[in-house]
């Protein structure tokens, strides 16, 4: 499985709902925080603080480009 499918099933599992990969998605902390879990788990890697304290727009392609540097892709 790519990060790119491996993200999706992370969203799919927490019902985020992603349409467009740009829009800004609307998490309440308590997703933010399952969603970050899950992806650590799926990924086996731990999500960086500088990349979680980043106060940017939350889309879909920003979660796939932190994962990206995560796994050094």
């Amino acid at each position: 499985m790519n990060i790119l499918e491996a993200l999706k099933e992370c969203f799919a599992e927490n019902g985020i709902e992603i349409n467009d990969m740009d829009e800004e998605l609307e998490l309440d902390s308590i997703q933010y925080i399952s969603l970050i879990v899950a992806i650590e788990q799926k990924f086996e890697k731990e999500y960086p603080e500088e990349l979680l304290e980043e106060r940017t727009v939350l889309t879909f392609n920003k979660f796939y480009e932190d994962v990206k540097k995560i796994n050094n892709i």
